[in-house]
């Protein structure tokens, strides 16, 4: 018996899979901040982003929407994770000539480094830029700046995968595979504010 985590993947199509919605997770925290009314809307991924990498597609999915270019000079990745990379890419936001007005930062470590970095130099969360992280973490309630975020909810996650095997290992299903995508929910903290022009 088994059961697949992760991403979508034509061998796990054999088996049954959990698979968490990296796509409208990236979405979701756009689409608020083009709501906010920012148009410069940048993406941090800690670590080697991959060549399809679906948080990149929802981004470009939400600026559609709204008629928005996504330049490709504010899509920012860092070998480092967590603080290390948030930091590094404080450093690199601060070297552009011209930076967006908001970014989502794919983890809520770097997110706090990069706000700490920043702080350092001058800058105000949200008065300056505005950021939504990702995961929903403890870190993001008790950030220097409590961020907003969109949830990666694990618990829902792990739970879906012990149905799933306990309903193949009980004998209670004997069907064909199944998929369930598990979404996050937008939590709206102090790290984020409507753009002023």
């Amino acid at each position: 018996v088994v059961v697949c985590w992760g991403y979508p993947d034509h061998k796990a199509a054999a088996h049954d899979s959990v698979v968490f919605d990296e796509i409208d997770n990236t979405y979701q925290a756009a689409r608020y901040l083009l709501e906010l009314g920012h148009r410069e809307i940048g993406l941090y991924i800690p670590g080697a982003r991959r060549p399809y990498e679906p948080r990149v597609r929802g981004l470009r999915s939400a600026l559609r929407e709204r008629n928005t270019d996504l330049r490709e000079e504010w899509l920012f990745s860092t070998p480092e994770l967590y603080d290390e990379g948030g930091a590094r890419m404080a450093q690199r936001f601060l070297d552009l000539k011209s930076r967006p007005s908001a970014l989502c930062i794919v983890n809520e470590y770097a997110a706090s480094a990069f706000v700490n970095e920043i702080q350092r130099r001058g800058w105000r969360v949200p008065d300056d830029i505005s950021l939504v992280s990702h995961d929903d973490a403890p870190v993001a309630r008790f950030c220097a700046v409590p961020l907003t975020t969109v949830s990666h909810p694990v618990e829902d996650i792990a739970n879906q995968v012990v149905r799933l095997l306990r309903e193949r290992l009980e004998n209670d299903y004997g069907g064909p595979a199944r998929q369930i995508t598990i979404k996050g929910q937008l939590v709206v903290r102090d790290s984020s504010r409507s753009y002023l022009a």
